[in-house]
């Protein structure tokens, strides 16, 4: 199973609409975005292909509310640190995330993600 099925599958498990990059024109609240923004390049010796990837991913939770922002967020790391699918482990606490939108809040944090090739 590749990340980007991965992920989408442990985040829409949380928040139904949830999208890699940018949210469609006009989502409906609550949702999530995540993009990759990284990761650790592996390479052997022998020039054997790694049987592991690395990605950092961060996610995104946007909602009307600080709060409902905020849970959601919560719900996300619970989830992420948990998934069966791959190995995830926060690389900073939640922050704001900051939008031109003044009625919509966001929440963010970033992962560090292991999973097999």
């Amino acid at each position: 199973m590749s990340l980007e099925s991965a992920l989408r599958d442990v985040l829409q498990a949380i928040c139904s609409r949830a999208y890699p990059d940018v949210a469609p024109a006009g989502a409906s609240t609550p949702y999530v975005v995540w993009q990759q923004i990284g990761g650790r390049a592996t390479s052997y010796t022998d020039d054997a292909v790694p049987d592991e990837e690395n990605s950092f991913v961060q996610v995104q939770a946007w909602a009307n509310t600080r709060v409902e922002a905020n849970g959601l967020m919560r719900q996300i790391e619970a989830a992420m640190v948990v998934a069966a699918a791959f190995a995830a482990r926060p690389m900073s606490a939640m922050s704001a995330a900051p939008s031109d939108d003044e009625n919509l809040r966001g929440a963010m944090q970033d992962f560090d993600i292991w999973i097999d090739r």
